[in-house]
């Protein structure tokens, strides 16, 4: 399993589609919603991880 940054793969994303603005209309968001998200006011969400394609994995480390 990787882990990956969602933050840094929705950078990737902005970066591909060329401006905010057309990467939240492909994710289905507001533009202010995702400058939130890469300002650090926000963070995200379930709803969020999964229009990226991505999962939360909670891992348990059980100590002896």
């Amino acid at each position: 399993m990787q882990r990956v940054n969602p933050v840094a793969h929705i950078k990737a994303l902005v970066k591909r589609a060329g401006t905010q603005v057309k990467a939240a209309k492909r994710l289905g968001v507001s533009q202010q919603y995702l400058c939130d998200i890469l300002a650090g006011r926000r963070k995200v969400s379930a709803a969020m991880l999964k229009k990226l394609g991505l999962l939360t994995v909670i891992v348990s480390r059980q100590e002896s």
